[in-house]
């Protein structure tokens, strides 16, 4: 965020459910159909012209590497879980003990690394904690476990390219920032490559459960 410009960093960001697509292929054997890569890359278009109007910026080596491991990171742990198969555990326990694990490690180094001398004790602080704490982030990545546990990773990873579309609009909603053709655009490709890829593999499988019906009556 400090050494990367916002559009350039939407863009890096959505590149998760493309490393998430290359994980599963490689580690759940999972094949890519054509109406998926159809999705997977309208998507990214979409992310790409929603970041167009920022991408003019210089950005620092060290945040598009930073921004390219999170994702890649990112996208491990969601093929993790369905590679070892993590659907006996309650997703609401599975993120509970991750968020715990994570506090355990970066608050040691955040007080070590920044301190708190300049912190103001306020409500103007806590507010915000709180919301990004449950709402931001143990809502939505139980909810996150709870899909990936019912769906192919490449289909719950869609929804990060959702994430900058709804970063313009409540920019729009909140900030009264202006939202023009590049921002309508964008956000239109991404909701329609979200949709394409999250009904593909649903369509496979209508095709093929007629198959199965067969061969289980023979």
């Amino acid at each position: 965020m400090n050494r990367v410009p916002a559009g350039v960093a939407s863009l890096m960001s959505s590149t998760m459910p493309l490393f998430t697509a290359v994980l599963s292929a490689v580690l759940l054997g999972a094949a890519i159909n054509r109406l998926a890569g159809v999705g997977l890359a309208i998507g990214l278009g979409g992310t790409a012209i929603l970041a167009s109007p920022s991408l003019s910026g210089e950005a620092a080596a060290v945040g598009i590497i930073s921004l390219a491991v999170s994702a890649l990171a990112w996208a491990f742990g969601n093929v993790y879980m369905k590679w070892r198969d993590f659907s006996r555990v309650s997703p609401v326990m599975l993120v509970g003990v991750q968020l715990v694990m994570s506090a355990v490690v970066l608050v040691p180094f955040a007080l070590l690394v920044e301190g708190t001398a300049e912190t103001e004790w306020t409500v103007g602080l806590f507010a915000p904690l709180l919301y990004t704490a449950i709402p931001a982030n143990a809502v939505t990545f139980a909810l996150m476990a709870t899909i990936v546990s019912r769906a192919t990773p490449t289909q719950a990873s869609a929804t990060a390219y959702l994430i900058p579309a709804f970063g313009v609009f409540f920019g729009w909603l909140l900030r009264d920032e202006v939202l023009g053709a590049a921002e309508v655009a964008g956000g239109a490709l991404v909701v329609a490559g979200v949709y394409v890829l999250v009904t593909s593999n649903a369509r496979r499988a209508e095709r093929s459960q007629p198959l199965a019906s067969g061969i289980d009556s023979l």
